[in-house]
C-alpha cells in the first residue's frame, strides 16, 4: 500500500510540474494590420509603445524619431544592418529594460532605424525572442511567453528544425513545378506582409520567370530603406513538412543586394503565409511547432 501511495504521489507531482511548465510567464494581445503583428510594450517605464513582432529581425529596433524625441535614448556605437534589399549603417543604444505584459526584460540593446510613416515605434527581434519560447496564437490574437528552461511542448503540431542563415531562422521546404522539385531553405519572417517570396539567385538559377506566368508586379521594401521589384506568379505547389499548398501566389525577386540576393536562402515565408498556423517559436533550441488553424485555407488576396 505504501508503494502504491508513493507512486501516486510521484505521478501527482509530475502532473503538477507538467502543468507548471506549460503556464506562460505572460500573455499579451496583438492586432494585425496590413498582415503584420503588433502589440503594446514599454521601454524603461515609458508610455505604451507599439512594437512589430518580427522573426526576420535579428536585433531589437527602435524607430529613430521615437528614440530621440520620446525616449531620449543615447546612441553609443554603430553596426551594419542587412535588410531585404541591401545593407546600411545604423546606430546602437544599450542596456535598457523592455516590459511586455507583466514581464520585465533587462539588458536589452536597440538599433535605431528610421521608419517614416510606419505604424509602429519599434521591433521585437530575435535578440529577445531567443530568451523565451513564444507562441503566436492567431486564433486568440495573443502572444504567449514561456520560460525556455522549463518549457515542454505538448501540442499536436509538427516540429520543424530551424537553421540560422544571415542571423535569421530558416526551415526546409520545397516548391514543385510540373514534375520538378526544388528544395530550399525558407526564412520565417513575421515582419513581412507577403506570402512566399523567392530569392533572386534561386529564381535565376532555375529560370522561374520563364516557366511561370507573371500575374502582377509589386515592390519589396527593406528595413535598409531600399526597394526592388517582385514578379508575382502562381506557384503550383509548396511543401513544408507534411503540409502541401497548391496554387499559391509567390513573388520572384530581382534584388541584387541584401537577403533577397543571398545564394544560401531560397525564399521567405511572410506573415500572409505563416498566419495559417499557430506557431510556437523555440528559437534558442532551433525548433518551431506548427499547428494549423482556421486560416489554413484562407485566400491570400481577394483577387486570387
Amino acid at each position: 500500500m505504501k508503494y502504491i501511495i508513493k507512486l501516486t504521489t510521484v505521478a501527482l507531482l509530475l502532473t503538477i510540474n507538467g502543468f507548471a511548465q506549460t503556464k506562460p510567464l505572460t500573455e499579451v494581445p496583438f492586432f494585425i494590420k496590413e498582415e503584420k503583428i503588433y502589440f503594446k510594450c514599454r521601454v524603461n517605464h515609458s508610455d505604451s509603445l507599439t512594437f512589430l513582432f518580427d522573426t526576420g529581425a535579428s536585433p531589437m529596433v527602435i524607430a529613430d524619431s521615437v528614440a530621440v524625441n520620446r525616449l531620449r535614448l543615447k546612441m553609443d556605437s554603430e553596426v551594419q544592418n542587412e535588410g531585404a534589399n541591401g545593407i546600411s549603417t545604423v546606430k546602437v543604444t544599450r542596456h535598457y529594460q523592455l516590459s511586455i505584459g507583466n514581464l520585465d526584460i533587462a539588458d536589452v540593446n536597440f538599433v535605431s532605424i528610421p521608419y517614416p510613416g510606419y505604424p509602429f515605434d519599434g521591433v521585437l527581434g530575435l535578440e529577445v525572442m531567443k530568451r523565451y519560447v513564444i507562441k503566436v496564437d492567431y486564433k486568440s490574437r495573443k502572444l504567449l511567453f514561456y520560460d525556455r528552461a522549463a518549457f515542454v511542448y505538448k501540442g499536436a503540431g509538427i516540429r520543424l528544425k530551424v537553421k540560422y542563415l544571415h542571423n535569421v531562422p530558416t526551415i526546409a521546404g520545397s516548391i514543385h513545378i510540373g514534375k520538378k522539385r526544388y528544395n530550399g531553405r525558407f526564412e520565417m519572417d513575421t515582419g513581412s506582409d507577403t506570402g512566399l517570396d523567392l530569392t533572386s539567385p534561386f529564381v535565376n538559377k532555375y529560370h522561374l520567370r520563364d516557366s511561370l506566368k507573371t500575374i502582377a508586379i509589386s515592390t519589396a521594401l527593406g528595413s535598409d530603406g531600399t526597394s526592388s521589384r517582385l514578379y508575382v506568379v502562381r506557384m503550383p505547389e509548396v511543401r513544408l513538412g507534411d503540409f502541401r499548398f497548391y496554387v499559391i501566389p509567390a513573388g520572384l525577386a530581382t534584388a541584387t543586394k541584401g537577403l533577397m540576393s543571398a545564394t544560401d536562402i531560397q525564399g521567405v515565408l511572410g506573415n500572409k503565409f505563416l498566419k495559417r498556423f499557430n506557431i510556437t517559436y523555440d528559437l534558442s533550441r532551433g525548433q518551431v511547432y506548427l499547428e494549423p488553424n482556421d486560416l489554413l485555407h484562407s485566400k491570400y488576396f481577394d483577387w486570387l
